[in-house]
């Protein structure tokens, strides 16, 4: 009787037990969301989210507005190409051996002061035109230690790895044996010491001909009939010209004569 207890007291719990169990190991039917696909270009991921980009190309374009590059590249140019590139546009300025740097340099014409090429140190003890400090040496001399020379202005320290936050946006800083200087990126022209989308301007010009016809009317006039007697005519009478022939009318007394096929004159009528 006891065994029979058991046995009923068993089943029944397995009974009970079962639904449990196979709602602990039944898989879910409920199906999981795919993970977002992720795009090529999340390494900027906040400028990403902020600007709810839609394409790489579109991104790039920003990227390229919002700042210069992080990797400064070396470039051969020449001096005089060098010099050719606006002021704005370099971030720092090289001086040159026996030539003054730091803040012997004047701030408005070089602003952050003149940098010693990658072969010579900003000394503070060299004298170079009757005047002691911030020439640059290649001296060791005047090189020696730091103590002697401002590490800031020394040694080519003109490159973008230090000033190329100097340059303006949409552009990116290269580095020369002249110096850092800034190229406005692709599609960008340089104005005014700032990078701008590059514009074209169409100019149309119109030409206009105007054709003037100018009619010129030549008018013979024709003397007064008695600016054609002279003053002697008709005496004692009065001259006048009909038909271009003299034509006389004399006072009492006188009568008209014709001297010829064109002339009269007043005579005393006998």
């Amino acid at each position: 009787m006891y065994s029979k207890i058991l046995l009923v007291g068993a089943l029944a719990l397995g009974e009970t037990a079962a639904p449990s169990a196979q709602r602990a190991t039944a898989p879910s039917t409920q199906q999981q969301p795919l993970a977002a696909p992720v795009s090529d270009f999340l390494a900027f991921p906040d400028e990403e989210k902020d600007l709810n980009l839609q394409s790489k190309g579109e991104f790039e374009k920003i990227v390229a507005l919002k700042g210069p590059g992080e990797a400064a590249k070396f470039t051969d140019i020449t001096e005089e190409e060098f010099n050719k590139i606006d002021k704005a546009m370099k971030p720092c300025f090289q001086s040159l051996n026996r030539e003054a740097c730091g803040a012997r340099a004047s701030a408005a014409e070089y602003p952050g002061g003149l940098h010693c090429p990658p072969d010579s140190c900003c000394s503070k003890t060299v004298i170079e035109q009757g005047k002691i400090g911030n020439w640059c040496s290649q001296s060791w001399v005047f090189c020696s230690t730091a103590i002697i020379y401002d590490p800031a202005y020394s040694y080519g320290t003109c490159k973008c790895e230090s000033y190329r936050n100097r340059c303006p946006i949409g552009s990116s800083c290269l580095d020369s044996s002249f110096g850092a200087f800034c190229k406005c990126n692709e599609d960008l022209e340089e104005r005014n010491g700032g990078c701008h989308f590059t514009t074209t301007t169409t100019t149309t010009t119109t030409t206009t001909t105007t054709t003037t016809t100018t009619t010129t009317t030549t008018t013979t006039t024709t003397p007064p009939a008695r600016s054609l007697c002279k003053v002697d005519d008709c005496r004692p009478g009065f001259c006048d010209v009909i038909d271009n022939k003299v034509v006389c009318t004399c006072v009492g007394g006188y009568v008209s004569k014709k001297l010829s096929e064109e002339k009269e004159q007043c005579v005393f009528n006998y």
